[in-house]
């Protein structure tokens, strides 16, 4: 039996490909990412801001604290948009990289949580669990699993959620294990969905060593955690 599947453009997946296609450009070629120093303007979080230059199908980006970019350029397919990355000096009131990472994964629950919720309850209702995969062309994808079971794919993407059953907020050791591996390869966060939870893993730079090592040996994880370069919140519903 074929199993069902969509795909969309939405408001969080149209943020989270901008956002994370401009940190990457930030990320390339940085030897010491200092996420507290280095500053972006405008907010690429905003969508009144994302949302008009999406219509005139160009973005100029200024980063300041990254002297390695002098002038970088990228393309999201989906959304036609061409972004354009410039470092200039900007004021204090400019939003941090640090503050973007920590906001991404919570796009998702702001923007589709319409969507989570409604994939969750089908789960809570029939045990078969979804996966929603924000691409970093735009776009979003859907897929149904089993019961009680999702195929997590090892593909590059800005992050992915996948649905547990209600009371099942937290992290199995394979959701660590694939969530981990997935951090380390620059996605930039992983999240379980639930009729009443939202619980993510992100990180905030790149992964450290020394993170990447503790969360391999946890095993499941159902709190809240912080580390140096990673972190898992829950948020309730």
């Amino acid at each position: 039996m074929r199993k069902w599947q969509t795909s969309a453009i939405t408001q969080a997946s149209t943020l989270l490909s901008i956002a994370s296609s401009i940190i990457k450009l930030i990320e390339l070629d940085a030897e010491d990412l200092d996420t507290g120093f280095i500053r972006v303007y405008p907010n690429i979080l905003d969508y009144d801001i994302v949302g008009k230059a999406v219509v005139e199908g160009l973005l100029r980006v200024y980063v300041d604290g990254a002297s390695w970019i002098s002038e970088s350029k990228t393309r999201i397919e989906d959304l036609n948009l061409d972004i354009v990355i410039e470092n200039k000096r900007l004021p204090n009131s400019s939003i941090k990289l640090k503050n973007l990472y920590e906001r991404i994964p919570l796009v998702p629950l702001i923007f589709d949580s319409t969507l989570l919720r409604s994939l969750a309850y089908k789960t809570s209702i029939s045990g078969i669990e979804y996966i929603i995969i924000y691409s970093l062309q735009g776009s979003l994808y859907v897929f149904e699993g089993e019961r009680f079971r999702v195929v997590i794919p090892s593909v590059n993407a800005v992050g992915k959620i996948h649905t547990h059953p209600d009371g099942g907020c937290g992290f199995s050791k394979s959701d660590v294990e694939s969530s981990v591996y997935s951090l380390a390869d620059l996605s930039f966060f992983e999240a379980i969905a639930t009729k009443s939870c939202y619980f993510y893993m992100a990180r905030v730079g790149f992964m450290d060593v020394e993170d990447y090592i503790k969360l391999l040996n946890y095993g499941e994880i159902s709190k809240p955690l912080k580390l140096k370069s990673i972190i898992l919140d829950v948020v309730n519903y």
